[in-house]
């Protein structure tokens, strides 16, 4: 059995020293020679409703309640998707969805320009003040000690706090994927009164070197799997 050597000051270098076997070996072995990781493989994160500060995440020993979630963000995008009918508990397809946030695809393959689109308008949304079409930045997030990342579906409420968080990281030079992340969660209310979560993204610290070029190298094998990842229909229920 393949076992990731770690040490508490290099945590993400453990995607680059496995004993016996590379990654990608250790990826064919567990899922295949030609499938590899799929989009639906990952386990998805979504912020809690009602104000609470709480995460629910999944692990092998089973689902646990965290306040924090630490990792490195290998890589994040803007998402759309618009579903004409509620969540039903069905995976289904949206009626129109956008890979890069500014144009939108239809099911029948038709585009459009998401801005300026009615389901893009405060209101839009049935019995409710948002918008028909749900707007989702997700994360893909590795945690120290994990060889797989979890995918976080940031909402519209969170997505400014997001923006401003990698901005600053730009100003200091830094990448998202060069340092370590702490997702909290502060609680909110809209002007109606409704309490919502939204997250808290704070720097931990930056990369060692050998963490760093592990890291580097890891996007290589998990972005192609990402870019599959679109918004879950359960997580625009939420909203």
């Amino acid at each position: 059995m393949s076992k990731a050597i770690t040490t508490t000051e290099n945590q993400y270098a453990i995607i680059g020293q496995l004993e016996g076997q590379s990654l990608t070996e250790l990826l064919e072995e567990n899922f295949g020679p030609s499938g590899g990781v799929q989009p639906q493989d990952l386990d998805r994160i979504s912020v809690p409703t009602g104000g609470a500060k709480m995460w629910t995440v999944e692990t092998v020993e089973g689902e646990e309640s965290v306040k924090t979630i630490e990792g490195v963000i290998i890589t994040h995008a803007d998402r759309r998707a618009y579903y004409s009918t509620a969540y039903d508990g069905s995976n289904n397809p949206p009626d129109c969805s956008s890979d890069d946030g500014m144009i939108g695809t239809t099911v029948e393959g038709d585009t459009r320009l998401c801005k300026g689109c009615p389901f893009d308008q405060w209101g839009s949304k049935d019995g409710g003040r948002g918008k028909a079409c749900s707007q989702r930045k997700n994360l893909l997030v590795l945690q120290g000690g994990e060889l797989l990342p979890v995918v976080i579906s940031v909402p519209p409420s969170s997505i400014a706090d997001m923006r401003k968080y990698i901005t600053r990281l730009t100003k200091a030079g830094l990448g998202v994927s060069s340092v370590v992340t702490r997702l909290g969660l502060v609680g909110a209310q809209n002007d109606g009164g409704i309490k919502y979560s939204k997250i808290d993204p704070v720097m931990v610290r930056r990369l060692e070197a050998e963490e760093l070029a592990a890291v580097r190298s890891y996007k290589t094998a998990l972005l192609p799997a990402f870019e599959q990842i679109g918004v879950d229909q359960q997580d625009t229920a939420m909203e």
